[in-house]
């Protein structure tokens, strides 16, 4: 499953505008620029997917078609090429996104298009959010990791043994999560019951980055289930987190 487009905060450097190069571009190619910068994630790709990007762009009726000749009309300007087309014809990728930002050194890298690229269309096995590697999306049981038998996931259930006995109150009527995907924005959302926003999806990236590894937050996510119900979720697994590494 693919990710969705969302914009981000980009800076517009003086030089932009300044450069010889840049000059060449009529101002409504020059917007679109910087507006695909905002669809990029901070590795510089991004779905190649020209009606959404004309949709979050608001480009005022010129639609995907606009899109398509801006790609165009960019990579044609002298020099070195700005925006490659991957060979998987998904994805763009931004060449030179990263050389002029600034990111935050407090916060990381916010790579989900990047992932997914890598993950899906080159078959490589990474973490971080996203759908499953390419062999398992295809079915191929000679590459896919086994998938292990799991039980359906109960909310809701009280302090106790799990069926209101004991010192707890008692439990109201469990609730049957669906089966766990592999992306823990889906996960995030069956266990609270809402979507993420971007603080959100940024807290899951960074949270994965910092654990090195996208099952161990997902199994504290889903220990918060049973242990940890009626607090934060994102604030309990960050004090889990910081538990285990002291």
């Amino acid at each position: 499953m693919s990710e969705t487009i969302r914009l981000r905060i980009r800076q517009i450097k003086p030089e932009f505008f300044a450069d010889e190069e840049m000059a060449l571009l009529d101002m409504a190619y020059k917007a679109l620029y910087v507006g695909l910068w905002q669809c990029a994630d901070d590795a510089g790709f991004l779905p190649w997917r020209p009606e959404e990007i004309a949709y979050h762009l608001r480009l005022n009726g010129l639609g995907p078609q606009f899109v398509r000749d801006g790609l165009d009309a960019i990579n044609r300007l002298p020099g070195t090429r700005r925006i490659v087309v991957e060979r998987c014809r998904r994805h763009l990728r931004l060449v030179h996104l990263k050389e002029h930002q600034h990111y935050a050194t407090s916060t990381h890298n916010v790579v989900r298009h990047q992932t997914e690229h890598r993950r899906e269309c080159l078959g490589e096995d990474v973490a971080g959010p996203g759908t499953r590697p390419k062999a398992a999306l295809e079915g191929n049981p000679a590459e896919a990791p086994p998938k292990p038998a799991q039980a359906p996931l109960r909310v809701g259930v009280g302090v106790g043994d799990g069926d209101g006995e004991g010192e707890g109150e008692p439990a109201p009527p469990p609730e049957v999560l669906p089966t766990y995907d592999g992306n823990l924005y889906h996960l995030y959302r069956a266990l609270t019951g809402k979507p993420p926003d971007a603080r959100h999806e940024k807290w899951i990236d960074d949270t994965v980055h910092d654990a090195g590894s996208l099952d161990a937050v997902r199994d504290l996510m889903l220990r918060w289930v049973a242990e940890g119900k009626g607090r934060d979720l994102l604030g309990w697994v960050t004090y889990q987190l910081r538990e285990q590494a002291t």
